[in-house]
């Protein structure tokens, strides 16, 4: 009997997006052997902002108003799983009414559902949590507070690497790109932390040093050089490109993993992560992956590793080898997920 899923996601969908974690999932699970069907709420994130600023009382209305073809839609599927991911707008009136069609409705958050920051969270993803049937989230911390949200079957579902990642030389003839090569990189979007990070790393580093930031909401910064956003073949050649890839987390994934701590590896660059317990799980220190607790502990780690270029590539290498003798594909955590929910099926 063939497996069938919904994949309900916040936004449309570009099928070039290499990196978009709801691509990522709907070719695992395709590669699994299930039939799928893609799903979009389709809100437009600039009227749904407006709306909530200068007239929330009719926020639900107008949400409602665009989930309601939605429903209509998935309730004439002839699947019974439906896999939301983060569900940024999704309504708890809109969940219980499609599990009243006999669906099972899961989630699984790649953000902190609790956080205050917009874009991360927000009061649909907080009030539907109880109304899941399951719940995945990609860090340990979080399963007792989801929990306590009123969500009872709370499963940990890592982040991960899209085999689409592994070999980019398959999916472009410009691989290092040369106008993208670098010493050192970093790829993420500004926010307070980030910044100060990377002004307090810039001092400690030689000015003569290759430095490039790939992000949204950064200015200048003294000795790095500002992109702009790279994803699909554009990320996969910045990480290719770059001698020493940096991971910094946001202050919700401090300690824990978020989707770069895979996808660096997965391209087989060389990863200088921010210190973090469930990551070293993952990547061993100094064999897989090396760790940075401060800037200057950070910019001596990048010092040393340019001086040893065997080293590092070793390093690099171990990394994009442990994504496969450790099970870290996305294929995986969609073995991990069936498992989860089959039985509840």
């Amino acid at each position: 009997m063939k497996k069938k899923i919904i994949i309900l996601t916040d936004r449309k969908f570009r099928k070039t997006d290499f990196t978009g974690l709801s691509y990522s999932y709907l070719r695992a699970f395709e590669k699994r052997g299930f039939e799928c069907d893609l799903v979009s709420l389709n809100i437009n994130p600039y009227l749904y902002y407006i709306i909530n600023k200068y007239y929330p009382k009719k926020l639900n209305n107008y949400l409602k108003l665009k989930q309601k073809s939605i429903i209509e839609y998935i309730k004439r599927l002839d699947k019974t799983l439906v896999f939301v991911v983060k569900g940024y707008y999704l309504l708890p009136e809109t969940i219980e009414e499609i599990k009243s069609f006999k669906k099972m409705i899961v989630c699984f958050n790649p953000d902190d559902p609790f956080s205050p920051i917009i874009g991360s969270s927000s009061n649909c993803i907080k009030a539907s949590i109880p109304f899941f049937d399951q719940y995945f989230i990609w860090t340990k911390s979080l399963i007792e507070p989801i929990k306590k949200a009123g969500c009872k079957n709370v499963h940990y579902l890592p982040f991960a690497s899209d085999s689409d990642l592994l070999n980019p030389a398959k999916l472009s003839t410009e691989i290092n790109i040369p106008d993208m090569k670098c010493d050192v990189s970093f790829v993420g979007n500004a926010d307070k932390e980030r910044i100060e990070f990377i002004v307090s790393l810039s001092n400690s580093l030689d000015g003569s040093l290759n430095k490039f930031i790939y992000g949204s909401r950064w200015a200048n910064i003294n000795g790095f050089k500002v992109n702009g956003n790279v994803d699909g073949i554009y990320f996969i050649n910045a990480i290719c490109s770059s001698k020493i890839n940096l991971n910094i987390l946001r202050l919700q994934n401090k300690n824990s993993n978020n989707m770069r701590t895979f996808e660096i590896p997965a391209i087989g660059g060389f990863m200088l992560h921010e210190y973090s317990e469930e990551a070293m799980e993952f990547f061993k220190p100094e064999v897989e992956a090396d760790y940075f607790k401060s800037p200057d502990e950070c910019a001596d780690k990048i010092k040393y590793y340019l001086k040893n270029e065997e080293l590092r590539k070793k390093i690099a290498k171990a990394g994009h080898g442990k994504i496969f003798t450790a099970r870290h594909l996305y294929t995986d955590r969609v073995d991990e997920f069936w498992e989860k929910v089959a039985t509840l099926m």
